[in-house]
């Protein structure tokens, strides 16, 4: 048995999400795809931001507050080949916005996004999506690792 305990269930819950991504992508489930890098990537910026002192955050709070309280904190984050981790990011967050709701919402008497278009951007978000979420993990455990 593991000594600790949540640690291991929440690494196999990643392992889980990572292979569920894959998988996902591989089918044209890229609205699947997309929803698990939203969740990875929340419940990482959850974990850090509680670990730094915001407290009034919760399970619930949208991914576009948790952004802002982080951008509170760390302002601009050189990450790999990335710039700012967490400007990209946002970036991404506003495409998996037009992604997930462009599938059959459009203005009244307005026709939504062609068929092709909307699989290709959702194809593209989820990939964009994976690499974030992976990055947000690696970015995460480096912040933890030298807060110890």
């Amino acid at each position: 048995m593991e000594k600790n305990i949540p640690n291991s269930t929440k690494r196999a819950s990643y392992t889980y999400a990572f292979k569920q991504i894959n998988i996902a992508i591989k089918a044209a489930f890229y609205l699947e795809a997309i929803t698990l890098c939203e969740s990875i990537i929340s419940d990482r910026l959850l974990s850090h931001l509680k670990g730094v002192g915001v407290k009034k955050l919760k399970l619930k709070t949208t991914l576009a507050d948790l952004i802002k309280e982080w951008n509170k904190f760390d302002k601009k984050i050189m990450w790999k080949e990335r710039n700012d981790l967490i400007s990209d990011l946002d970036n991404w967050r506003v495409f998996r916005n037009k992604c997930i709701h462009s599938a059959a919402k459009a203005e009244p008497n307005s026709p939504t996004i062609p068929i092709e278009e909307f699989v290709s951007n959702s194809k593209l978000c989820s990939e964009q999506g994976k690499k974030l979420a992976r990055d947000i993990c690696d970015w995460h455990k480096k912040t933890l690792k030298e807060a110890k």
